[in-house]
């Protein structure tokens, strides 16, 4: 299968802005070529057995998502979704010092939820 790519040059007088939607537009054209060549019939994702999604106890359960993704393979690691002051049963902690305080205890959660602690965090 054969996909035709845009030209990699943005039109004269273009800003860096359009440049970049030019790029990311060619990455999707490619990415979707991609994957129209595996031949896979389904939309959904395959279950991997070395990948485990968590929601550990102590925090809020969402309805759309999960905290915790563990991704085992020759190296282990752990994402964590993005947090919020929002405690285990879902109440929004009362003003900016309070929410940045559960912020750090939910992410403290999710760690200890893998085995982890903030002295395994590489990145945040």
């Amino acid at each position: 299968m054969s996909t035709e790519l845009p030209s990699s040059s943005p039109p004269a007088g273009d800003d860096h802005g359009a440049s970049r939607r030019h790029f990311v537009a060619a990455a999707v054209t490619v990415a979707a070529a991609a994957g129209a060549a595996s031949g896979s019939s389904s939309a959904q994702a395959q279950p991997r057995a070395d990948v485990r999604f968590l929601n550990p106890a102590g925090m809020a359960t969402p309805a759309t998502y999960t905290h915790v993704v563990e991704v085992n393979g020759p190296h282990r690691t752990i994402y964590i979704a993005g947090q919020t002051g929002v405690d285990a049963n879902g109440k929004l902690a009362d003003g900016f010092h309070a929410q940045a305080v559960q912020v750090m205890e939910n992410i403290k959660t999710a760690l200890a939820a893998v085995g982890g602690s903030f002295e395994h965090v590489v990145k945040i």
